[in-house]
């Protein structure tokens, strides 16, 4: 299972963090509610959901990147 990334909205600002965690998905409200309760750590922190969106497509695209260069995990 590849890692999902979602992007939520908290007071004034989008976080990215991944849904998929000991290989159960998540929405995105149960999502939001472990960042608010400290469960899990977002990997980004934006003011607008642009950047967030955007910083979210490099990271997925450095993923991607790195398992078509490994012969284990080509996909």
């Amino acid at each position: 299972m590849h890692e999902k990334s979602v992007t939520v909205k908290i007071e004034d600002f989008w976080f990215n963090a991944p849904s998929i965690h000991n290989k159960k998905s998540y929405t995105e409200d149960q999502v939001r509610n472990m960042i608010l309760n400290k469960k899990i750590k977002p990997t980004s922190i934006h003011k607008t959901h642009t950047d967030a969106i955007n910083t979210a497509k490099k990271r997925s695209a450095s993923f991607k990147k790195y398992s078509n260069e490994h012969p284990k995990y080509k996909e």
